[in-house]
C-alpha cells in the first residue's frame, strides 16, 4: 500500500508512506522530501543542523513510543 501526503507552508514538498507486510508483520517506510521556504531558516541550516538533528531524533524516539502505546493498548 502507497500513500502519498504533501507539504505546504514554511516546510513544501512531498512524501510517500510505503507499507507492506513482511514476516507477519507490518514494515512501514515514509519517504520525505521537504524543501525550506523561509530564507532565514535556510541560511542558518548549516550551523544549526545539530539542533535539528537532535530535535527530529527526540521528536522521532516520542512518535515511536506513542504508537508502540497505542499498539499495546496502553492509555496515557
Amino acid at each position: 500500500m502507497r500513500i502519498h501526503s504533501r507539504l505546504v507552508g514554511d516546510f513544501e514538498g512531498s512524501g510517500e508512506w510505503r507499507l507492506r507486510e513482511e514476516e507477519g508483520a507490518t514494515v512501514c517506510e515514509l519517504d520525505w522530501r521537504p524543501i525550506v521556504n523561509k530564507a532565514a531558516v535556510r541560511r542558518l541550516t548549516p550551523v544549526l543542523r545539530p539542533l535539528f538533528r537532535a530535535n527530529h531524533n527526540w521528536t522521532m524516539k516520542r512518535g515511536q513510543q506513542h504508537i508502540l502505546e497505542r499498539l499495546q493498548g496502553v492509555p496515557r
